[in-house]
């Protein structure tokens, strides 16, 4: 019995389920007071379709609840436990039960009061906490019995909502069972309004956008607040929303102000709030933005894939375009990604996402990827989207420039050089285009500490890097060129120690990126210490200022 339960507890947490804590239950229930008056347990039908034990509703009275669960054993449970005596409790598997043949119908699992309540014209408020799996979340991952969570959202749900074209949104669990909802109203013309827990992604992501036409047709926002998940058992820290939506398609479509709560002297208290906001119009997203130079351009040329700065891949998804001499990989277009799904690479990157950089859109990249890489995710920003800027704003070029800088030297500056790598049976050399010095500076520099590897490499080389051209030609701030001139100072300093660490970083090439130059001052760190410390202190400070543009600029609102 033990096992068994604990293969149903596995089960459910992979598909998303997580049951509501009383502190949370309680305030919702006061938001949904506040909204819809004191007495909304007794003037509307109530009904949790995806009742679970109870949670949201067995400390608290209703003049007429409805109680659906896909599990028979949470309703015995209930029965032993005496939870939510006088509602009618039952059986129904929310997102397959209902729907024959590409259509929504009131069967005769559902009670006859709901069915007529729906049906009828009634007052009623569906208060869920609806399972939050998604298939994209769920690769590789196994059920006890071989089931694969890729097979979580197969439902009827999933096929009804595919005949509509709603998108990715059938990814998720708990869109599915909002769009079901929205699809009753459309029917049956219904009175229902929603309160629920999710993410609050379905109100942001660009994946949802066509699930957004249609439901904020119907419903329309009534409030809501926003929580760390991590108030549940054994969840992360993520954000977590409760929202309402009354029954009409009045509101607002694109903004959504949120209550931001938190624990605070042991008690849920209002800390913030947060507009949650969406870019429906798609030429208005930064994804779209930094991608302009390089439409109708095909990406056909198959060059080295890189999975890290040093590594290359005999296999991997992204080519370059003609004139391109990097690779910008951004997946996403939210917060959530910044932190490991943003890179700039030499040459194509191994994973799929991104584009290819050419001089025309160099600056775009290299102002997305400083407006990613300075913000950190956290539960309250994590599905915040990002815009295209206002290019038009005065500082927004001095800004641009130094984010050229600021590229150079992030931890997720994957820009490297490589000699006589070998990818599908030939030998590749890796030009590091980025690199930001002279070929006289790095000249001067092998021969004073006679490396001629490194001194051929440079006379093996006819033109200068294309970022170090680039800056000659653009205004810098001062913070920008002071970390210029210490990266030369290290440079220097590292240089005796090319020979030592070049079979395994490649560094007696001339264009070494700083992640190369930063793989000596890590295997020496007790000689590079002080100087590592001081530049890293130098790169914050940048990089706070760097932050304020992301929000000046209006990169992120």
């Amino acid at each position: 019995m033990k096992k068994n339960r604990l293969i149903e507890d596995t089960s459910r947490r992979f598909k998303g389920e997580f049951f509501t804590p009383t502190e949370w239950v309680n305030e919702a229930h006061k938001m949904i007071s506040e909204s819809f008056g004191e007495d909304w347990k007794e003037k509307y039908v109530v009904w949790d379709n995806s009742w679970g034990t109870g949670n949201l509703t067995r400390d608290y009275q209703f003049k007429e609840l409805y109680c659906s669960t896909i599990n028979q054993s949470d309703i015995d449970l209930a029965e032993q436990n005496g939870y939510n005596r006088g509602s009618v409790k039952f059986q129904y598997d929310f997102l397959n039960d209902g729907v024959e043949n590409g259509e929504i119908v009131l069967d005769e699992k559902m009670p006859v009061g709901l069915r007529d309540a729906i049906a009828g014209g009634k007052d009623i408020i569906i208060f869920m906490n609806p399972p939050y799996g998604s298939v994209q979340s769920f690769d590789n991952i196994k059920l006890d019995g071989g089931q694969s969570r890729n097979s979580i959202e197969q439902t009827n749900m999933k096929s009804l909502m595919n005949k509509d074209k709603i998108g990715l949104a059938v990814k998720n669990l708990y869109s599915q069972f909002l769009y079901k909802l929205y699809k009753i109203k459309d029917k049956y013309n219904s009175n229902i309004n929603i309160c629920v827990y999710s993410p609050p992604l379905f109100l942001t992501g660009s994946d949802f956008r066509p699930f957004r036409e249609k439901f904020l047709e119907k419903f329309s926002y009534f409030g809501g607040m926003l929580f760390n998940a991590a108030n549940f058992a054994n969840v992360s820290n993520w954000g977590l929303s409760f929202t309402m939506f009354k029954n009409d398609g009045n509101g607002l479509k694109n903004n959504f102000t949120l209550k931001v709560k938190d624990f605070l002297d042991f008690e849920i208290s209002e800390i913030d709030s947060k507009v949650l906001y969406n870019i429906d119009d798609p030429k208005n997203g930064c994804n779209n933005w930094i991608r302009n130079e390089i439409k109708g351009i095909k990406a056909t040329l198959d060059y080295p894939k890189m999975s890290s700065a040093l590594e290359v891949k005999q296999k991997g998804y992204s080519n370059l375009t003609p004139k391109s001499f990097g690779y910008y990989y951004t997946n996403g277009n939210n917060v959530y990604y910044n932190n490991t799904n943003v890179s700039i690479f030499s040459s194509c990157f191994s994973g799929k996402s991104g584009l290819s950089i050419i001089k025309e859109n160099i600056k775009k990249c290299a102002a997305s990827f400083t407006s990613r890489k300075s913000i950190q995710s956290n539960w309250i920003n994590q599905k915040d989207e990002y815009m295209a800027p206002n290019t038009e704003h005065p500082d927004y070029e001095q800004w641009n420039n130094d984010a050229i800088v600021y590229s150079l030297f992030n931890t997720s500056s994957n820009q490297s050089s490589m000699r006589q790598v070998e990818y599908k049976g030939k030998l590749w050399d890796i030009k590091n285009e980025f690199f930001w010095l002279s070929r006289d500076l790095m000249l001067r520099l092998a021969d004073k500490h006679k490396n001629d590897l490194v001194y051929q490499d440079v006379k093996n080389t006819e033109q200068e890097r294309y970022v170090h051209e680039l800056l000659k030609n653009v205004k810098l701030s001062p913070d920008a060129l002071e970390l210029l001139d210490l990266s030369v100072q290290l440079i220097e300093k590292t240089f005796p120690y090319r020979s030592l660490m070049d079979e395994k970083y490649h560094l007696n090439t001339w264009d070494a990126g700083w992640y190369q130059i930063k793989c000596i001052m890590k295997e020496y760190k007790d000689v590079f210490k002080n100087d590592m410390n001081h530049f890293n202190t130098r790169y914050k400070a940048f990089e706070d200022r760097m932050r304020e543009g992301v929000y000046k600029f209006g990169f992120l609102k």
